[in-house]
């Protein structure tokens, strides 16, 4: 699922405050034209209609292509200083798996339960890309058995 909303941003250059969307995840599945705005800088970029300034929003986004079968979220490097943050994971760094039912769990797909986790918008793209070349090279991920 895509999730966008709308933030007012002051420009760190010009203090001109301005409403901007802020995605907190893209479903490229869903709508494929996502891709392509990521890639070209569209998504989670503060542009000041002001004075023009240009920077990338350190929000947390998950990009997710159902077709490919995986998940890449990235979070700000900032969140690693964060001890309410690195309680969302386990120590060996895998997410611990939110608070459902252990049954609803068990119907989501693995690569959901295990998304590649960045701290970097160039690794994000970099993994993306390597996982599209992959599906490229190898053919669609097969679909594993649900768990009961």
């Amino acid at each position: 699922m895509t999730e966008v909303h709308k933030h007012k941003i002051a420009c760190p250059e010009c203090g001109k405050e301005q409403e901007v969307k802020v995605w907190d995840s893209v479903n490229v599945t869903l709508d494929p034209d996502l891709r392509r705005r990521l890639f070209e800088g569209e998504i989670n970029t503060f542009k000041c209609d002001g004075c023009s300034f240009e920077s990338f929003l350190p929000a947390p986004l998950m990009y997710h292509d159902m077709t490919r079968r995986y998940v890449v979220q990235f979070y700000p490097p900032s969140a690693i200083g964060e001890t309410q943050f690195l309680e969302l994971f386990n120590a060996d760094g895998t997410p611990r798996p939110p608070e459902l039912p252990e049954k609803m769990q068990a119907t989501f797909p693995p690569y959901l339960r295990t998304p590649h986790i960045v701290f970097d918008p160039q690794a994000m793209l970099t993994y993306i890309e390597f996982r599209d070349r992959l599906t490229d090279h190898h053919g669609k991920p097969e679909t594993p058995p649900m768990e009961v």
